[in-house]
């Protein structure tokens, strides 16, 4: 018989159709983060101090504008802070401290320490020529006599970048300036102080805004020129000392008189970001006679900071509140300057208006 037949091959198995890999995604960066906001330079600013001074510190705050310039103003808004201690006990002419000691009768303090309030030997600043620290001592211990030393701030108009209380000028460009002094004179360190902080708060006054100072008006009426060029010198030695300042990284703050007048609560809110140690300050406060100055201050102001304020109609002086700036062209402006002065004024002007006018 025949063999049976044979099987048919068995078929080879059948594989899935292969499938190719996924093809990698394409590399995605990550997000990116936005790049950060640089702040305008009207913020800033280093913070002079901590909300709450450590017991064995303090601030001593100089604070200033040119001569005739509103620094009366600036200065009564310091004092509106309980915060703070001035010099007026000296019994100086508007608190000030260009004077030399001896010159004047004090008026002692209530409550004041025994001897803090008194003459004493005045050398001549032209005697007094110590690197930039001792300067720096030869203030703070003029003051210390005068200063309530229990009070976290310590005010002086002008000084120590002004002679006074026979003690040599800090010139604001002068390297070797230290933020701080410690240890500080005997009569700080008997208060239990171990070291004093040191802030500049400069004040700029808007150049249409002269019209509101006597000084400038009777100036302009006699020589517009002079008083003009004499301007212009001014804005630029105040750009000037507030680079030097910055350079050479000391604390500073720079405001102005218009913020002050027709912005008063957004103004102290500012300084109060700069030195927050100041607590409250108050535009409507307004020193009283007996308490906060005496007669040999000659204080001549007669409003607040915010009444004087509200009085003036800022569009009248040709200031634009909102924009932070004078509004009238340039050649009207600065009339009596020559176009390229009129220029350099400009630029001084941007430049304060840029570190003082915050948006």
């Amino acid at each position: 018989p025949s063999p049976p037949p044979s099987p048919p091959p068995t078929p080879p198995p059948t594989l899935p159709p292969r499938i190719p890999p996924p093809l990698p995604s394409p590399s995605r960066p990550p997000p990116s983060s936005p790049a950060p906001v640089t702040p305008p330079p009207s913020q800033r600013f280093e913070a002079a101090c901590p909300a709450e001074m450590p017991r064995e510190e303090r601030l001593w705050l100089t604070v200033g504008a040119p001569f005739y310039h509103g620094s009366t103003a600036l200065e009564m808004l310091f004092m509106s802070s309980r915060r703070v201690s001035t010099i007026c006990a000296a019994g100086t002419w508007q608190c000030e401290a260009r004077w030399c000691p001896e010159e004047h009768a004090f008026v002692a303090r209530a409550g004041a320490p025994p001897g803090t309030v008194g003459p004493w030997p005045c050398p001549s600043p032209n005697a007094i020529r110590h690197d930039v620290p001792g300067r720096l001592r030869c203030h703070l211990e003029t003051y210390s006599r005068i200063w309530n030393l229990s009070r976290p701030v310590l005010l002086t108009k002008w000084a120590p970048l002004h002679n006074g209380g026979g003690c040599a000028a800090v010139a604001p460009d002068e390297s070797g300036v230290g933020l701080d002094v410690a240890p500080p004179p005997a009569l700080l360190r008997a208060a239990g102080v171990e070291r004093v902080r040191w802030a500049v708060v400069m004040m700029i006054r808007p150049y249409c805004l002269w019209r509101i100072s006597s000084h400038a008006r009777s100036k302009q009426a006699a020589d517009a020129v002079a008083y003009a060029r004499e301007e212009l010198r001014v804005l630029e030695q105040q750009s000037s000392t507030h680079r030097a300042h910055l350079a050479a990284g000391r604390r500073v703050l720079l405001t102005s008189l218009a913020d002050i007048l027709f912005r008063p609560d957004s103004a102290a809110a500012r300084i109060r970001a700069f030195a927050p140690c100041l607590g409250g300050l108050d535009p409507d406060f307004f020193p009283t006679l007996g308490v906060d100055i005496s007669e040999g201050n000659h204080f001549k102001v007669g409003a607040s900071v915010a009444v004087y304020g509200a009085s003036l109609s800022p569009l009248d002086l040709g200031y634009d509140v909102e924009a932070g700036a004078c509004v009238a062209p340039r050649d009207e402006l600065y009339q009596g300057l020559l176009p390229a002065e009129a220029r350099r004024a400009e630029e001084a002007e941007a430049y304060l208006r840029d570190w003082s006018w915050e948006r």
